[in-house]
């Protein structure tokens, strides 16, 4: 799976369970990527819990996700893992792919907007 995938994936598993469930609600896998994030990344933890509801704001989480998991191999094996759960998640794929489809993303993980060049 493209490390663009995993961190859309990531980003809206613990945005939209954060936006429901609030910090305490984190489960499993989940609470422990929270955790790294939040110890490890801070200022990513803060686009995360800060940015829920702003669209505009999230090719600059996702981004940043990709980020992290490209820089952190216990957060990569992590996200991984949390982005394998979900795979099966359909709320969790129509929002990826939403996302993806609307952001200009084409093939092969590449994301072109008028703000992020993602490859």
């Amino acid at each position: 799976m493209e490390t663009l995938t995993i961190a859309a994936i990531v980003t809206f598993t613990l945005s939209g369970a954060l936006q429901k469930l609030g910090e305490q609600g984190l489960e499993g896998t989940q609470k422990l990527l929270g955790q790294l994030i939040k110890q490890k990344f801070p200022t990513i933890w803060q686009q995360i819990t800060g940015n829920n509801n702003e669209q505009e704001a999230l090719p600059e989480v996702i981004q940043s996700m990709r980020e992290a998991i490209e820089s952190d191999e216990e957060i990569k094996a992590t996200a991984e893992k949390l982005a394998q759960e979900n795979q099966s998640n359909q709320e969790v794929i129509n929002i990826t792919n939403n996302f993806i489809k609307n952001a200009g993303v084409v093939n092969q993980g590449i994301m072109n907007n008028n703000k992020f060049n993602f490859d």
